[in-house]
């Protein structure tokens, strides 16, 4: 095998490892990666909770509401506060707010209401498909725009 004083008479010194390496940077990458953790979950839920609880009140609005449309017109208007500056919304109505919504959502509201203030302020029943046709497209406009900022 190997002679030891071969080896000895090679020069080589020993080895000194120096002091224990600590873990610091790794801790503060854990620290890191828990903060980000954190802060993204505090700003999904500020997004997500106010789009929440108009999903809810649209619902409810579904279930209960003797006047649906013009309680959901009254929702979506107040939900574009959120995402729109107020002077792109607020002197909008008829055809031109519905478009607006169309343009801004994922929704096709034109193609279920041809006249929209006759029905906002018309006492036309809606029958149960026209009523879920609109509360579909307003869920659907509700929830395009959750990641929309203002």
């Amino acid at each position: 095998m190997y002679n030891v004083d071969e080896i000895k008479n090679l020069g080589l010194k020993d080895i000194h490892l120096g002091a224990e390496p600590t873990n610091l940077g790794l801790y503060a990458m854990y620290l890191l990666a828990a903060v980000a953790a954190v802060a993204v979950l505090v700003f999904l839920l500020v997004r997500i909770i106010p789009v929440l609880k108009d999903v809810l009140r649209l619902t409810k609005m579904f279930f209960k509401s003797s006047s649906f449309v013009a309680d959901m017109n009254r929702l979506m208007k107040e939900s574009c506060g959120r995402y729109f500056p107020k002077e792109k919304y607020a002197s909008l109505s008829g055809k031109k707010w519905i478009e607006f919504l169309d343009r801004t959502g994922i929704c096709n509201f034109s193609g279920i209401v041809d006249d929209w203030d006759a029905l906002l302020y018309s006492n036309h029943i809606l029958t149960k498909q026209e009523r879920r046709r609109l509360y579909r497209h307003g869920l659907l406009w509700l929830c395009s725009n959750l990641w929309r900022f203002a």
